[in-house]
């Protein structure tokens, strides 16, 4: 179990600012998003190391009785391993010996913050505050405390009380702007986000942990011209830091995927460029960025698919879905019958469809391609009686298989023969994908919703299953 001074790697006779310095070249080197169980062991050494009488107090615990030096030992190798009940049982003895020692205290509030016991934690950290005042860990520890319990508010206001004393701690600015997510008010946390990077530049400090941050928030936000600023932020630190480039690039890559996987592939276009740009020569980085790329091109297509007055919306909805199972964004429990939905738009009026089927082929070859076997099928015209009745089969097993999914109707425009009209007769398949026609113009499947829930519209009210 390393010690304060050996988790920053510094001598014990280290001066507050080389404890500041030494805090954030550790916070460089294992940034929170990648290694969060060491820069929480970072933080409780700063924060301890950084203040005055928590310090003194910190360097008494050799001279403690060797018994309760023990219980203070194994009540801080309990919390590493996450038995935190057993901590907490372990930190009560050494406080019956010393009841006013903080940093026992403060200690004792984590495992109790950690075990769940949240309103234990507010009174440990509420005494610690009133005790010393002037230590922004302890209002820091009180903000945590009290985010817990779900008081937002009372949380942000203690973490604004915290950085009042210490405006250079990362990790508090990370939880304030947390906290304000957590109270619903993104553009809030946004804002304090961009607090902290001008406190950075004026005191001189690595910014990079709250742009990562930024970068969360933007997504949430879906907000580009955020993300295209703090892109730009990043890309100034990483030139200050370039031990840093390397994981800032693998950072940006996992949020890129993150994005595509999501359905937001010019926001993963965006961000696996600026990855490139810090480690150009990483073959995965190149790989994945031209994947994108790909992807981002065909997406800019589609759309001008949709925006074409002259083609149905179910052309747009039919490639749309085969790309993005392509792309593994979707996996339904029975791709065919999703098909078999989406191609009845077209089997239902095969004739007159044929046009818009000729069309795409010739003006928009990049997407013919998502349905070139049903398409080339559709516009054989000497197949067109074995199309008709292949669906019908596939009908009448899926009508068998999902039930729910078939409603009567007196209208149906679709001509079989006569014994086939006979069967088919007072029926109309019923497809969950089918878009609801709305009057003005079409959203996309990954357009933002327009119910202002900030979700994908086809996760959100496209979603008809």
């Amino acid at each position: 179990m390393k010690d304060y001074y050996s988790i920053l790697e510094i001598p014990k006779s280290a001066l507050k600012t080389e404890i500041k310095k030494a805090y954030f070249r550790m916070v460089r080197k294992y940034p929170p998003d990648r290694f969060p169980e060491d820069f929480k062991k970072i933080r409780e050494a700063y924060e301890v190391l950084f203040d005055d009488h928590t310090r003194i107090e910190y360097d008494s615990i050799e001279n403690m009785p060797e018994i309760v030096r023990l219980y203070y030992n194994r009540g801080k190798q309990a919390m590493e391993v996450g038995s935190y009940d057993q901590a907490v049982k372990l930190l009560k003895e050494v406080t019956k010996v010393y009841p006013d020692f903080s940093v026992v205290n403060s200690l004792l509030g984590d495992a109790a913050l950690e075990n769940g016991n949240s309103g234990t934690a507010v009174e440990i950290f509420k005494k610690l505050v009133a005790q010393e005042p002037g230590n922004a860990s302890f209002s820091g520890k009180l903000a945590q405390a009290y985010l817990e319990r779900g008081w937002q508010k009372k949380a942000i206001e203690q973490f604004n009380t915290a950085l009042s004393l210490d405006e250079d701690n990362v990790s508090l600015w990370d939880d304030l702007i947390e906290a304000h997510a957590q109270n619903n008010d993104l553009d809030h946390a946004a804002k304090t986000a961009w607090d902290a990077i001008e406190v950075s530049k004026r005191n001189d400090w690595d910014n990079l942990p709250i742009c990562t941050a930024l970068i969360h928030l933007s997504l949430r936000r879906v907000d580009p011209d955020d993300l295209d600023k703090v892109l730009k932020e990043i890309r100034i630190s990483a030139s200050r830091y370039s031990d840093e480039k390397d994981n800032l690039a693998w950072f940006l890559a996992n949020v890129a995927k993150m994005m595509r996987r999501n359905g937001f592939t010019e926001i993963a276009a965006t961000v696996i460029e600026t990855a490139h740009e810090l480690i150009p020569d990483e073959e995965e980085i190149n790989d994945f960025m031209k994947e994108i790329q790909d992807e981002h091109n065909v997406r800019q297509i589609l759309r001008s698919l949709s925006n074409d007055a002259f083609f149905p919306p179910h052309y747009t909805d039919m490639i749309e879905y085969e790309l993005d199972r392509e792309m593994g964004l979707i996996e339904p429990d029975d791709p065919e019958f999703d098909r078999f939905t989406m191609e009845m738009d077209v089997i239902y009026e095969l004739d007159s469809e044929r046009k818009y089927v000729r069309r795409l082929r010739r003006k928009y070859p990049e997407l013919y391609r998502y349905k070139e076997q049903f398409f080339n099928r559709v516009l054989n015209i000497s197949q067109a009686k074995n199309l008709e009745q292949e669906y019908y089969k596939k009908y009448t097993k899926y009508e068998k298989l999902y039930l729910d999914r078939f409603v009567s109707s007196n209208d149906n425009d679709y001509i079989y023969d006569d014994d086939e009209e006979e069967a088919m007769q007072n029926y109309e398949v019923y497809a969950p994908q089918e878009p609801v026609r709305r009057e003005g113009p079409k959203i996309g499947r990954n357009d933002p919703c327009p119910c202002g829930s900030g979700k994908k519209y086809k996760k959100c009210c496209g979603n008809l299953n």
